[in-house]
């Protein structure tokens, strides 16, 4: 009688046993299914841009010389020669999606060249010689319109709060923050360009 009793009692705890074991696969193949998700958006090219949450108003002040010191950079008086729009773009050589997007960010500011919009690529942690071999292979001429600045210790990166490169800003001609654009980005895709237009509009 008493092992009668005994076997509905196991059966209700191997049933139980059951739903708890196939809910935690159920959460554990969810949870790598978003996993894979988050990766695979991660190798591609996406854009994101946090304008309505903008923490860093405007352009912090900040002076540089180029790579080559031909051209001293002042961010107060960045405006004064007519320029509408600037791109600040934080990048390294060490780091393999700022050297994946460099080429396709060249050639884009290329083709905004004669907008007087300029751009300064800002590398980080990182030395004269390993640039200019990185620019020599990756790009075929740098546009005038483009400025290479080193930033060896970092510490116009920390101006700006960014603490991952790549990352790029946009400031309109009044030093007003237009955009920050973090991660690569897809600078050879023609809706992404069309996008970023809206703010290379001029007032």
């Amino acid at each position: 009688m008493s092992t009668n009793i005994r076997y509905p009692a196991i059966l209700k705890v191997l049933i139980i046993l059951l739903v708890v074991a196939t809910t935690y696969s159920y959460s554990l193949y969810n949870k790598r299914k978003i996993e894979n998700i988050a990766v695979s958006t991660s190798n591609t090219f996406t854009w994101e841009e946090t304008s309505n949450e903008l923490i860093l108003k405007t352009l912090p002040k900040f002076k540089a010389d180029t790579i080559n010191k031909e051209i001293k950079i002042d961010s107060e008086a960045i405006f004064d020669d007519g320029t509408s729009r600037i791109f600040i773009h934080f990048w390294g050589t060490w780091c393999a999606p700022c050297k994946s997007e460099l080429p396709n960010f060249i050639k884009y500011a290329k083709k905004l060249e004669n907008r007087s919009i300029k751009f300064i690529l800002i590398a980080v942690n990182d030395t004269k010689i390993k640039v200019q071999k990185m620019l020599q292979k990756a790009v075929e001429e740098v546009p005038s319109s483009v400025l290479i600045v080193l930033d060896p210790t970092s510490s116009i990166m920390s101006k700006f709060g960014t603490v991952k490169v790549p990352e790029t800003y946009i400031f309109d001609f009044k030093g007003v923050t237009q955009a920050r654009l973090i991660g690569p980005q897809a600078w050879e895709n023609l809706e992404y360009q069309e996008y970023l237009d809206k703010y290379l509009k001029s007032p």
